[in-house]
């Protein structure tokens, strides 16, 4: 399940691309970071909201899911 910011990153991702054109993957992760920092408190609920609401529809459609890292060796 996707935590808002990852939700809000994903939604806001191709735009902020497109308008920073040449700009890696990290470069764009700072500015949309700062973005949802400058967000208010009702817009980043409402992300919130959707990631919980996807969490439930996860938890639906794979009851019992449980995260497992695969641990290698050192």
């Amino acid at each position: 399940p996707t935590i808002g910011f990852m939700l809000y990153r994903q939604y806001h991702q191709s735009a902020v691309a497109k308008d920073n054109k040449g700009s890696s993957n990290p470069e764009i992760s700072k500015i949309i970071g700062t973005m949802w920092k400058r967000l208010g408190e009702e817009e980043r609920r409402a992300w919130t909201e959707l990631a919980d609401e996807e969490k439930k529809m996860h938890g639906l459609k794979y009851p019992g899911y449980r995260y497992k890292p695969n641990r290698r060796p050192k």
